[in-house]
Protein backbone atom coordinates (compact mmCIF):
# COMPACT_ATOMS: atom_id res chain seq x y z
CA UNK A 1 0.00 0.00 0.00
CA UNK A 2 2.77 2.26 0.36
CA UNK A 3 4.50 1.94 -3.04
CA UNK A 4 4.30 4.68 -5.73
CA UNK A 5 1.73 2.80 -7.58
CA UNK A 6 0.06 1.61 -4.75
CA UNK A 7 -0.57 5.12 -3.36
CA UNK A 8 -1.29 6.41 -6.77
CA UNK A 9 -4.59 4.08 -7.16
CA UNK A 10 -5.77 4.80 -4.48
CA UNK A 11 -6.93 8.13 -5.64
CA UNK A 12 -10.20 7.68 -7.15
CA UNK A 13 -8.75 10.51 -10.20
CA UNK A 14 -6.25 8.11 -11.20
CA UNK A 15 -8.45 5.21 -11.05
CA UNK A 16 -11.22 7.03 -13.07
CA UNK A 17 -8.54 8.02 -15.43
CA UNK A 18 -6.96 4.55 -16.36
CA UNK A 19 -9.73 2.47 -15.89
CA UNK A 20 -11.80 3.20 -18.77
CA UNK A 21 -9.27 3.71 -20.76
CA UNK A 22 -7.66 0.31 -20.14
CA UNK A 23 -11.21 -0.84 -20.87
CA UNK A 24 -11.06 0.95 -24.36
CA UNK A 25 -8.21 -1.04 -25.29
CA UNK A 26 -9.95 -4.53 -24.82
CA UNK A 27 -12.83 -3.31 -26.44
CA UNK A 28 -10.58 -1.66 -29.69
CA UNK A 29 -9.06 -5.52 -29.70
CA UNK A 30 -12.47 -7.27 -29.69
CA UNK A 31 -13.88 -4.67 -32.30
CA UNK A 32 -10.88 -5.76 -34.74
CA UNK A 33 -11.53 -9.24 -33.88
CA UNK A 34 -14.94 -9.12 -34.76
CA UNK A 35 -13.69 -7.52 -37.88
CA UNK A 36 -11.49 -10.50 -38.82
CA UNK A 37 -14.40 -12.63 -38.25
CA UNK A 38 -16.50 -11.29 -40.31
CA UNK A 39 -13.97 -11.23 -43.26
CA UNK A 40 -13.43 -15.11 -42.45
CA UNK A 41 -16.77 -15.56 -42.39
CA UNK A 42 -17.47 -13.60 -46.44
CA UNK A 43 -14.57 -15.15 -47.87
CA UNK A 44 -15.38 -18.54 -46.09
CA UNK A 45 -12.20 -18.66 -44.84
CA UNK A 46 -13.71 -19.34 -41.39
CA UNK A 47 -13.67 -23.16 -42.14
CA UNK A 48 -10.26 -23.58 -42.73
CA UNK A 49 -8.97 -21.29 -40.30
CA UNK A 50 -7.64 -22.07 -36.78
CA UNK A 51 -7.89 -19.03 -34.35
CA UNK A 52 -5.63 -18.88 -31.58
CA UNK A 53 -5.60 -15.65 -28.72
CA UNK A 54 -2.91 -15.33 -26.30
CA UNK A 55 -2.05 -12.85 -23.65
CA UNK A 56 0.68 -11.96 -21.08
CA UNK A 57 -1.72 -11.08 -18.57
CA UNK A 58 -3.85 -8.56 -17.61
CA UNK A 59 -3.02 -5.44 -15.31
CA UNK A 60 -4.43 -5.16 -11.43
CA UNK A 61 -6.09 -1.46 -12.30
CA UNK A 62 -5.22 -0.53 -8.39
CA UNK A 63 -6.84 -3.69 -6.87
CA UNK A 64 -4.84 -5.29 -3.96
CA UNK A 65 -3.09 -1.12 -4.49
CA UNK A 66 -1.31 -2.61 -7.33
CA UNK A 67 -0.83 -1.59 -10.93
CA UNK A 68 1.22 -4.23 -12.08
CA UNK A 69 2.12 -7.84 -11.52
CA UNK A 70 5.34 -8.11 -9.64
CA UNK A 71 7.15 -10.28 -7.63
CA UNK A 72 5.88 -9.68 -3.86
CA UNK A 73 9.00 -10.40 -2.29
CA UNK A 74 10.54 -8.16 -4.74
CA UNK A 75 11.91 -4.59 -3.37
CA UNK A 76 10.33 -1.57 -5.39
CA UNK A 77 13.69 -0.30 -6.11
CA UNK A 78 14.19 -3.45 -8.35
CA UNK A 79 11.23 -3.43 -10.59
CA UNK A 80 12.70 -1.18 -12.95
Amino acid sequence: MRNPVGKAFARDDVRSAVIPAYMGLIKQCDDQMGVRFEWLEQTGRMEDTMIVVTSDHGDFLGDHWMGQRRSFTMPQSKCR
